[in-house]
Parts: structure tokens; sequence; C-alpha cells
């Protein structure tokens, strides 16, 4: 979230999908980021709840909430976690136990209650959180190259729809979308492709040096009306092919929604 209009490129991502309660791990924010920096229109300045990791560069996480957003009549927790790596400043089994004790003593409070936990889960297996809490892991698509390491457990499969999409924010880890319905966080986006010439000055530089190699000019006043106006039309052929083959042009894609 610190890189430059990375919070920007978030909103409109967490806007156009219509995101209720969104997870972001390894925000890189310290306490030099304020809240108001990395606030979102439409989200709950006092619902965001950061862990900044502290006197090490990297990691990091925040937990949003919409402002407006799905209404449910159970009680629900959802709770963000990111884990890195290699090299944590506690022990596994400890962070483990942690998040066992939780969840038991929510469940204990209010046992009919909606659970998820998510976020980056690095090299902690999905056996080993669902033997210490009973949460049910609902991601299966790979969420950086081939490996799962971003993830949801829940309680109970409230979740119909769980979906990975590209980031907006330049990242090696993709989104990932869980909706209550099959058309929640889908959108509909029109793919128009527009051509353009691009051109370098090394470009015109060939493109004159093949027309001095290749096209020679007669004086008007030697050739008759129609040889002139044949030569005419040769000339801008052979222009027309030469600039082709030259200076080609290129197809960009544009999205639209």
């Amino acid at each position: 979230m610190t890189k430059p209009h990375a919070v920007q490129q978030l909103a409109a991502k967490l806007t156009g999908n219509d995101i209720d309660a969104a997870v972001i791990t390894e925000t890189h924010l310290k306490s030099k980021h304020t809240d108001d920096a990395v606030n979102i229109p439409g989200y709950v300045r006092s619902l965001l709840h950061r862990r900044d990791r502290q006197r090490r560069r990297g990691g990091g996480v925040a937990d949003l909430r919409a402002a407006v957003g799905y209404v449910s009549a159970r009680r629900s927790y959802r709770s963000s976690l990111y884990h890195p790596p290699r090299r944590p400043q506690y022990q596994t089994e400890s962070l483990l136990d942690y998040i066992k004790a939780s969840i038991n003593e929510l469940n204990t409070l209010h046992p009919a209650a909606f659970i998820a936990l998510a976020g980056d889960f690095n090299q902690l297996t999905d056996n080993v959180i669902t033997e210490r809490t009973g949460l049910v892991q609902i991601v299966h698509q790979p969420a950086r190259g081939h490996n799962k390491l971003d993830r949801i457990f829940v309680s109970n499969l409230a979740y119909s729809t769980v979906r990975a999409v590209t980031s907006v924010v330049k990242s090696d880890h993709i989104a990932v979308i869980a909706s209550y319905d099959t058309t929640k966080g889908t959108i509909t986006k029109t793919k128009s492709q527009h051509k353009y010439r691009p051109k370098t000055a090394t470009q015109h530089a060939r493109f004159l040096d093949h027309l001095a190699a290749n096209i020679s000019f007669v004086p008007p006043d030697t050739v008759s009306g129609s040889e002139r106006a044949d030569s005419i039309r040769l000339v801008l052929s052979s222009l027309a092919g030469t600039h082709e083959q030259l200076l080609p042009r290129k197809g960009k894609n544009y999205y639209s929604s």
C-alpha cells in the first residue's frame, strides 16, 4: 500500500467489485503512515485495523470494512493474518495455540457465529490450521505462481463463489474474492482494440534511406499527363507498402465496464 498510487488502485478494485470486507497482506505500512493516508472512500476509517511489522521492512496486514455492505442475520467474526515465510519473531506453535484458543472462545460465546480467517499463510499448511481450529480452507487456486499462499478458512461454507483475479496493484500475488452470491465480484467488461503506429527516429531514418535507394524522381515536364498519373499512383502504392513494412501498426487493447 506504500507504492505510488497503490491506495487509489486498491480503492478502484474494491469499489468496482463491491467488496464488503477486505484483507490486505504485506502492506509495508509503518508508524509514519497515518490511517488517513491509506483511507479509502466508502470504507469506515474507524474500522481500519492494522498490524504493521516493527523494526523490519516489509510485512504488515490491514483489515477494511465497507460503510454499507452485506447484512447477515448471524453474528460473524473475520480476522486477518500474515505469517512470514522465514524467521518470524514468534514461535509458530504459539501462534497456532493462540488462534485455536481465540476460535474456541468465540465458539463458546456464540456457537452459531460465522468465523473467517484470511491472509497470507506461507508455509502453514491447510491441515495444520484445520486440525487446530476446525475451519475449512476454501481457496483452491494458486495465488502466487503455483503456490497457494493466500487462503481463507471459514467455519462453514457460507461463500458460494471463490475466485482468483489479477491484482490491480503491482504485485506477484493475485487477489482472491469470496462472494455470497454468484454475481458479486463479477464485472462485465467490453474489450476494444485500437491501432496505432509507434514511430522512432531510427525508423524514420530507415524509411528515408529506403526512399533514396529505391525511388527515382523524373522531372514532370519530361513525361506525358497519363504517364505522370500512372507514376504518381505507383509511387503512392510503393510508399504505402514501405511505410507499413518499416513503420508497422500495433494494436492495444482497452477495457471498459
